[in-house]
């Protein structure tokens, strides 16, 4: 009886929490929607410019002008020929036009003026002190904002900026201090797992993350939901993926080198597949560069960091690994806690729009991955043991660079309520509990030889040495 009652609990919950293709669209994605329409039509910069020049000529001592103080970001619509508008979005949803001074000497750093240091401001979010008064631009009502004192950057968001950017590099380069260049040069030893193990993480899985946001309505009602699905699935394996591998009795060797060489990629590709499976959303521009900086900074340059730490103190890297690995996973905690502690009221909206499906998207996502990662490899007579590794590779990402990402380029591309983040966070989150059910999983579906011993032995095996489980059918 008790179940037939959580059941109906189930189907009523759906109900009352909106799906992607249920729910309709707040009023300031519905603005920031009509507003990126008019810039991407034909005569978009022109556009652009009369409101601009309508929001200029405003009374500001109008008795319809009222104060206004709250938390946002700043944010920018550019059409391709150089033209602007900027928009300020409250935590609560609201957007609103801003206005600019005629004089553009205004906006420069160290101007005596409210908007000093103007283009700065796109970075993060802030507390504003504004003046309101309503404006209508071809019979459609928004309302125009001007600054009465400088913008203020939240202590919470700045700290969380620093906090996400120290754990990424600190991750990283605990990551690079277990690796040693014949991790790189076994692609050219044993080029078939990890081969395989590539085009399943780079080539299959965004393909799936597409079809599963197209199929379920993403891309259409909440494009930036399906940007995040994208996002994680077109990141690196995580450095957590090597302990889970070892973990679960599988090739560590294959799983370091499947990290690393990936790591190295991430560079070109995780932005080349945003453009390739993003190109095609209207609301969607994707910028490439602010991609690949933290990727080259946070990502490579510790990696290439640790690995020289690696190379002139091996006792002390050794040492620290098991550290590391611990950093990793509250890495993620800390980064999903301070997203959520600093955008409560954007993560709340993303809760709603995601509902019962959104969970179940996501999950159904991971489990894909580990499923997907065992399968084809075995069907192409790769190993059980080689089989496991790849498994925990396609399915434990490097959630915090996908969090990293979302995080500094939500502004620019106006995800408004950081579902890239969310979805990158809710997947670190499920990639763990699925990957600690996979190791039990794997023992049933991916059996290794009798004569198999923990994936420990396989680091002690002498150099030259095959181990015999990495070359068994």
């Amino acid at each position: 009886m008790r179940s037939h009652h959580l059941i109906l609990a189930l189907l009523l919950w759906s109900l009352l929490i909106p799906t992607a293709t249920q729910a309709a669209h707040p009023n300031g994605e519905t603005l920031y929607s009509n507003i990126s329409s008019l810039a991407l039509a034909p005569q978009g910069g022109q556009t652009l410019v009369a409101l601009n020049q309508k929001l200029s000529n405003l009374n500001w001592n109008s008795p319809k002008v009222a104060p206004l103080t709250f938390q946002g970001n700043l944010r920018q619509i550019r059409t391709e020929n150089g033209n602007a508008i900027y928009l300020i979005r409250s935590t609560r949803g609201e957007l609103f036009l801003l206005a600019l001074p005629l004089n553009s000497a205004l906006l420069e750093k160290g101007a005596p003026s409210p908007y000093a240091g103007f283009t700065s401001m796109l970075s993060a979010k802030m507390t504003y002190h504004l003046e309101t008064q309503p404006l209508s631009f071809q019979d459609v009502p928004y309302q125009a904002v001007r600054f009465t004192a400088s913008p203020k950057l939240s202590t919470i968001d700045r700290v969380f900026r620093i906090a996400i950017v120290v754990v990424l590099f600190a991750v990283m380069l605990g990551m690079g201090m277990t690796l040693t260049p014949k991790d790189f040069s076994s692609v050219f030893k044993q080029p078939t797992g990890i081969f395989i193990g590539l085009i399943c993480l780079f080539g299959i899985m965004p393909l799936i993350a597409c079809a599963f946001g197209r199929l379920f309505g993403y891309a259409q009602a909440y494009p930036f939901i399906y940007v995040g699905m994208i996002l994680i699935t077109a990141t690196p394996g995580g450095a957590t993926s090597n302990l889970m591998t070892h973990l679960a009795k599988g090739d560590v060797a294959l799983s370091i080198s499947m990290t690393a060489i990936a790591t190295v990629l991430s560079l070109v590709v995780t932005p080349a597949l945003l453009l390739l499976y993003c190109a095609n959303l209207p609301q969607v521009e994707m910028p490439v560069k602010m991609v690949m900086l933290p990727i080259f900074v946070l990502v490579l340059l510790p990696l290439v960091f640790g690995m020289l730490i690696k190379a002139k103190a091996e006792n002390f890297s050794q040492k620290a690994t098991p550290l590391f690995n611990i950093i990793g996973v509250i890495a993620v905690l800390i980064c999903i806690s301070g997203g959520i502690a600093g955008n409560p009221e954007m993560f709340k909206n993303s809760l709603e729009k995601f509902g019962i499906t959104g969970f179940a998207v996501v999950t159904l996502l991971v489990i894909s991955a580990m499923v997907m990662g065992g399968i084809v490899p075995r069907i192409l007579k790769i190993s059980t043991f080689q089989c496991r590794a790849i498994s925990m590779e396609i399915g434990i990402r490097n959630a915090i660079l996908g969090m990293t990402i979302a995080l500094l380029i939500q502004d620019r591309v106006g995800d408004f309520n950081s579902y890239m983040f969310a979805v990158c966070g809710l997947f670190a989150i499920v990639m763990y509990i699925i990957g600690a059910l996979a190791i039990f999983a794997q023992k049933l579906l991916l059996p290794l030889p009798e004569m198999t011993e923990p994936s420990h032995a396989h680091l002690s095996q002498k150099e030259g040495q095959p181990d015999p489980r990495s070359a068994a059918p």
